[in-house]
């Protein structure tokens, strides 16, 4: 059997992105407004765009390597595990996460280990 040569592979530490509202990749974010009276979301549009100082939940991937959160117990934490761990508090990015819209750096809202909501 003849080995293939070498290849480098760049690996990147993180490559995040915004899913999107038909799996497609392109076209329209996942991105959803909160109305803070009801607390019900509907789907962020240009036709139906967040009000100036509401909260929108943005669905990204890609935001890197993740490691237990300190005091997690070893048999329930795997570092790199899926976003439901993400969001219980279990493990933590391990690389910071900011957005900014419009040239404004949005605050942070929700729990501190949980994904950009």
């Amino acid at each position: 059997m003849t080995k293939s040569a070498d290849r480098p592979v760049a690996v990147l530490a993180a490559d995040p992105g915004v899913l999107t509202t038909d799996a497609s990749g392109t076209g329209q974010g996942a991105i959803l407004n909160t109305n803070g009276t009801t607390g019900d979301m509907t789907v962020n549009r240009s036709s139906h765009a967040a009000a100036k100082g509401t909260t929108i939940a943005i669905y990204i991937t890609g935001f890197g390597t993740t490691s237990c959160v300190e005091g997690t117990a070893g048999n329930v934490c795997t570092p790199g595990a899926a976003d439901a761990n993400l969001m219980a508090g279990i493990v933590a990015r391990v690389i910071p996460v900011a957005v900014t819209i419009d040239a404004i750096t949005a605050p942070w809202v929700g729990h501190p280990q949980a994904p950009i909501h």
